[in-house]
């Protein structure tokens, strides 16, 4: 049960040399989060609560509930810092009990930690941000931890870094940080951003043990989308420029190099992390090994792989048991054709298997992300059973993982008799989940294979969560598989149908070319709620020649529905014979790609554009008389455009 104090006792010379605080009103009253064993017997007015969470916020609303809701159970306390929300985020706070302090910003994460710190009354303190949560069971592996008897004065936590491009997750990093400590008054953080705990508890206690865990913290606020919407990178770019021209900090290079990365700008991120690595001692330094493979990557990102491999190799000499290295080696390696090399270095990724609590590093580098390079190199040299065999292996760590099965579905179409198929993939694979055929039906459908797709769809179970996205897949593929001499029945079917949705008369319009009844559902669509790039992109597809314009204010809102749109839209376009529908089609989809509001969307638009087009001549040689000339040149383009789908569209994480 959660108990409520209306007062908190506390010595007015506590922790701060004698200064007074003044204190809010959020924070008058006390929330205990903590309810069970661990405080049974607890008299507050004489024992200090366990454990005291720390944050320091503003304009977090999206998050902050998920956050608080965490916590409940796992600390005694909350204290929140709030540097000036203009939002619901202090509200929010209240409600879940917290206790809330105001403070104003002043360019300084440490002194905001401190602030926070200096409210807790914990034995212990925990350091959160908003956008970070602890799920089952790690809370009460927590609350164990502190309740043993430990000569501790700090533990490191496995913080689990989500990346991707909007909502849409590509992987996680995990870098292990201190976030649980002793309430020291002498343990305080330093650091206008990146800040700092280590060196400071350090400096007041040199024999302190810090000790590393296996608890995790989850964080998405690296996301790409969420990046943008808090201009997060740009503000930390602003903050860190001053701390390196004031104090030249290496550490703080490190941290302007990644924001730099992530703002597309490689050659600035170079140069720091270059001047990283003159730091006195540099390689004893706890993020040496990130530095250089942050190095690594920035190569990587350049084209430029010879020199990435000399780094490679210097880089696993200091650091024998780091896979990450090895796995960019392997991967640099394959971009340039060395099979060999990019071999050996994957195989000592899978040798050492997932890093050290030390390091910082991408999950599945020694595991499944090095499994899958193997299956591209053994695909690569014409090794199609080891091939699939890696496959497999990466499909087993890793089951939700979609390039695995395009990529062996592909070798199947490859291998195999057009009819044997479907029976192939349930040899290759244990399918007892209606999610895992949901993926099959998935996979087809972006190889192009609508009759696969359409057989998968109609014959097995579905999730329920994805009904009505399989609906609107079989209504794609029915459109794409229509024989040209019925096409005119099949859309007058779906134009006096009762009850048919409107994006279906208005697909059966264009698939007759009847632009009048195209035009005449426009306003049908709006009315169902069609969002407004999708009714911007069909108003574009009918316009006159005079009236082609596309408006930049609404690019600022591309997802990955508009670039699916496009592609079957083209694909339907290509199939039926409507040039001039194809052509107003790719002016959308340049324009998209031309005024798409970061790199991560330009990408985005340019390789869906490539898979379409790759797509396109798979479904021109399954359609052509079978020849030896058509099958390889299937393959040959397969061989270069397949290498784009994984690194463009689907991430190098797998």
């Amino acid at each position: 049960m959660t108990r409520w104090f209306c007062f908190r006792v506390r010595p007015s010379c506590a922790k701060n040399g004698g200064r007074s605080r003044k204190r809010s009103a959020g924070s008058k009253r006390l929330s205990r989060f903590h309810a069970g064993s661990a405080s049974k017997g607890c008299d507050f007015m004489h024992e200090r609560p366990l454990l005291s969470a720390c944050l320091i916020v503003k304009n977090e609303q999206r998050v902050m509930k998920r956050c608080l809701s965490s916590l409940k159970g796992v600390a005694d306390e909350v204290i929140v810092v709030d540097t000036g929300s203009t939002d619901a985020t202090v509200q929010i706070c209240l409600e879940n009990g917290a206790i809330v302090h105001h403070a104003e910003w002043e360019h300084d994460f440490a002194k905001a930690r401190n602030t926070a710190i200096d409210l807790a009354t914990g034995q212990w303190v925990l350091v959160l941000d908003a956008d970070e949560s602890i799920l089952e069971p790690q809370g009460a592996k927590l609350r164990n931890l502190l309740n043993a008897e430990t000569q501790a004065e700090g533990y490191f936590v496995k913080v689990i870094n989500y990346y991707g491009y909007g909502h849409k997750v590509l992987g996680a990093s995990v870098s292990s940080s201190m976030r649980l400590f002793r309430n020291n008054p002498q343990y305080r953080y330093k650091g206008k951003i990146h800040e700092q705990i280590v060196e400071p508890i350090l400096q007041a206690n040199p024999k302190a043990a810090l000790l590393f865990t296996d608890l995790e913290i989850e964080h998405d606020g690296y996301l790409t989308e969420v990046v943008r919407d808090k201009g997060k990178s740009r503000r930390n770019i602003e903050l860190l420029e001053r701390e390196v021209e004031e104090h030249g900090d290496p550490f703080q290079r490190y941290n302007i190099a990644v924001e730099y990365i992530r703002a597309g700008e490689y050659e600035r991120a170079l140069k720091q992390l270059r001047l990283c690595k003159l730091a006195d001692r540099f390689l004893l330094r706890s993020y040496a090994h990130i530095v250089m493979k942050r190095e690594i990557d920035t190569l990587d990102y350049m084209g430029r792989y010879e020199e990435a491999l000399v780094v490679c190799d210097e880089a696993a000499r200091a650091f024998a048991d780091f896979p990450d290295i090895f796995l960019s080696k392997g991967i640099c390696s394959y971009r340039l054709g060395r099979w060999e090399e990019a071999e050996t270095a994957l195989t000592r990724a899978l040798e050492i298997g997932e890093a050290p609590p030390q390091y910082s590093s991408n999950r599945g580098t020694g595991s499944y992300q090095a499994t899958f390079y193997m299956g591209k190199l053994c695909e690569r040299t014409k090794r199609y059973d080891d091939a699939i065999r890696w496959y497999l292996f990466t499909l087993r760590m890793k089951p939700d993982s979609l390039p695995p099965f395009l990529r062996i579905i592909r070798l199947l179409v490859r291998l195999a008799e057009r009819s044997q198929w479907l029976a192939k993939v349930e040899e290759l694979f244990t399918i007892d989940s209606a999610r895992t055929w949901w993926s099959v039906a998935l996979a087809f459908y972006q190889l192009g294979l609508y009759e696969e797709t359409l057989k998968v769809l109609g014959e097995r179970a579905m999730p329920e969560e994805k009904k009505a996205e399989s609906d609107w897949l079989t209504i794609r593929c029915l459109f794409l598989l229509v024989d040209e001499g019925e096409k005119s029945e099949f859309a007058a079917q779906w134009t006096a149908a009762k009850g048919s949705p409107v994006k279906c008369v208005f697909y059966a319009s264009l698939l007759s070319n009847d632009a009048s009844a195209a035009r005449a559902s426009l306003p049908l669509l709006e009315n169902a709620g069609e969002d407004p790039l999708t009714r911007a992109l069909y108003r574009h597809l009918l316009a006159d020649d005079n009236q082609l314009a596309v408006d930049p204010v609404l690019m600022t809102h591309i997802s990955q529905q508009l670039w699916s749109e496009l592609a079957f839209l083209h694909h339907m376009s290509r199939k039926h014979g409507l040039p001039m529908l194809a052509a107003r089609i790719q002016t959308f989809w340049q324009a998209a790609i031309a005024f798409a509001p970061d790199p991560a969307k330009k990408i985005e638009g340019q390789f869906a554009w490539v898979r379409t087009l790759h797509v396109r001549i798979h479904q021109l040689i399954l359609s052509a008389p079978q020849s030896s000339v058509s099958a390889e040149m299937w393959n040959e383009t397969s061989d270069y455009l397949m290498p784009l789908i994984d690194d463009l569209f689907l991430g190098e994480t797998v």
